[in-house]
């Protein structure tokens, strides 16, 4: 009886466990959608000026240290961060963020970000690429309600995350919250 009983619990453990890993494959599809939907607007959108005047979204483009001053103790600094947006269901003005792009090149180091939104403006993606050997060359974070769900670094794919791990994903969600005021600054004012 014990033994059945046993079999039983590690039959519904596994079932379980199976179920889990299917809802977060079906979860990683759904960004990868969004992703690929949202990737092919803004080709589109940046095809040519035409294409730009009358595409569905919007581009904001901030550039700090547009003109390549050298800076203090640092040597090259420049980021530029482009906001891709669209009108959010009746709002006469785009308002709604889908993705963000950051371009920083940082003395001789060069990195790129991209943060991708679902159609509630939580993040749902981010996307890291770093030339700075003290980080893993890419670095991709899966979100689902504002919880990561995967990470893959250089092609090592997690969903039992490490403490490292929640603690990257941590420090992502607080970018993204300073990223997401700089954009809300950007259209309000």
């Amino acid at each position: 009886m014990k033994k059945q009983l046993l079999s039983l619990l590690v039959l519904l453990i596994f079932s379980f466990s199976v179920f889990a890993q299917k809802s977060i494959d079906k979860q990683i599809e759904n960004i990868r959608k969004t992703y690929t939907e949202v990737s092919q607007k803004i080709e589109s959108t940046e095809k040519d000026e035409e294409s730009g005047r009358t595409s569905e979204l919007a581009v904001n483009e901030l550039v700090i240290n547009k003109l390549n001053k050298s800076w203090s103790a640092v040597g090259n600094y420049r980021v530029v961060f482009k906001f891709y947006y669209q009108n959010k269901d009746e709002e006469p003005y785009p308002t709604q963020l889908l993705k963000v792009t950051k371009k920083s090149e940082i003395s001789a180091r060069n990195y790129y970000e991209e943060y991708l939104y679902d159609k509630e403006g939580n993040l749902i993606f981010y996307f890291e690429k770093s030339e700075d050997g003290e980080f893993p060359e890419e670095r991709r974070i899966y979100f689902n309600k504002q919880k990561p769900i995967r990470i893959i670094e250089d092609k090592a794919k997690r969903e039992k995350l490490t403490k490292a791990d929640k603690s990257t994903a941590e420090k992502v969600l607080k970018k993204n919250q300073s990223i997401k005021q700089i954009f809300i600054n950007s259209i309000e004012n």
